[in-house]
């Protein structure tokens, strides 16, 4: 309660960042116990309908929602757009989720098409989460680097330990805030550099237990405090489903950089649609 209350208090985020309680927040957690069987759910589909066939059903229904999504937005006429989500970041994960499918089913058409609906909701949702992970897909698709997926995720694990670090340091935090405009960041910097303080016994090191307050927006800080170090499991499984081929090492390498500043495609809202897909693109043969 009082670390809590300290963030809300003395840094002014109670906006920001939702309190709930252990109970509720573990209850969250649980979802992902069901990861496996929503991968093996589309690695099923895969298999029935054909991996091509499968990636092209999901493209034409996430690519649906994005547009509905999109004209609600337009139609609220909201500074920045988040349309039925009213979150900014998710609906731009979904934009960029449809620009990675496109890819993959080789009609110029369809990317084109894509392009067009995903780079408007892009520019309008303003989000830099989003144009982290898109440049990533870029880079990685235009680039040929060997297993991206494990420089990734340690990558992205180190920065996330270091700007976690600068968020204890008081004299850091103020020069930021005191030559830079950042926005949220300095609300995510003053939320991330408490988490070290919740581990004070060796249940919350090893299993989290659902301490630390909800949507932390940072993939590691997310996982590390749901699941304290047994959320190391969940990285190793990344790895081994990123090496199952190219494209689900560039969906991985995506999902983890943009874990930097928001894990939209690891938000329980979100995993059943992340994992049926990584199950499709486990299938090598159409």
């Amino acid at each position: 309660y009082e670390k809590l209350n300290w963030l809300v208090t003395d840094r002014g985020i109670s906006e920001f960042v939702p309190l709930g309680d252990y109970y509720r927040n573990t209850l969250i957690y649980l979802r992902y116990l069901l990861i496996p069987l929503y991968f093996a759910v589309g690695f099923r589909i895969a298999l029935t309908q054909g991996r091509h066939q499968a990636l092209n059903n999901i493209w034409i229904m996430l690519t649906f929602a994005l547009v509905l999504n999109l004209i609600y937005g337009l139609f609220k006429d909201e500074q920045r757009i988040s349309g039925f989500f009213e979150n900014t970041a998710t609906l731009a994960s979904l934009s960029i989720l449809c620009i990675f499918l496109a890819t993959k089913l080789k009609s110029s058409k369809k990317i084109i098409f894509t392009l067009l609906i995903s780079g408007v909701t892009l520019l309008l949702s303003q989000t830099a989460s989003a144009y982290l992970g898109l440049a990533v897909l870029l880079l990685l698709s235009i680039f040929n680097i060997k297993k991206p997926h494990i420089k990734s995720v340690f990558i992205t694990i180190f920065i996330s330990v270091v700007i976690s670090t600068i968020g204890l340091i008081p004299s850091v935090i103020d020069f930021i805030g005191k030559y830079l405009y950042t926005g949220s960041l300095m609300n995510r910097l003053n939320t991330w550099g408490t988490i070290i303080s919740y581990y004070d016994n060796y249940k919350v090191i090893m299993f989290g237990l659902g301490s630390f307050p909800l949507f932390a927006d940072n993939l590691f800080i997310w996982l590390i405090s749901g699941f304290g170090l047994s959320a190391f499991i969940f990285y190793i499984y990344l790895i081994k489903l990123g090496s199952n081929n190219k494209d689900c090492a560039i969906f991985i390498s995506m999902i983890v950089w943009q874990g930097l500043l928001f894990p939209g495609f690891m938000m329980p809202y979100m995993l059943i649609t992340t994992f049926i897909i990584l199950g499709v693109l486990s299938v090598n043969k159409e």
